[in-house]
């Protein structure tokens, strides 16, 4: 098994989230996003919210993660957007899969 970074991020809507996954994907930040809705529940400004949002399961290699979030903090719509990241386990051939692409991204 090889490890490869998953960073999670929620975006208040589909087209938010579409937007900075492909400027991750451009950049050669990640080499895949996942996007699917949720409803969250959070207090802001003292006020309970519940919004519907989009959350982004990104893709990457650890030495990307920082450079990744630096883009992240400064593109996303949120004040304080959420970012985190945490190392996974998968089969070797798709890890191989995101280091080819990341790799492949520095000579477009």
């Amino acid at each position: 098994m090889d490890k490869i970074q998953i960073v999670y991020i929620p975006f208040p809507d589909r087209e938010s989230a579409q937007l900075l996954s492909r400027e991750l994907i451009a950049g050669g930040w990640i080499a895949c996003a996942n996007m699917f809705p949720i409803q969250s529940l959070y207090y802001w400004d003292k006020k309970l919210q519940e919004d519907g949002e989009f959350v982004v399961l990104c893709k990457t290699l650890s030495e990307k993660v920082e450079g990744l979030m630096k883009m992240v903090e400064r593109l996303h719509p949120y004040e304080v957007p959420c970012i985190w990241t945490s190392a996974v386990s998968c089969n070797r051939q798709y890890a191989e899969w995101i280091r080819k692409e990341l790799e492949d991204q520095k000579k477009v």
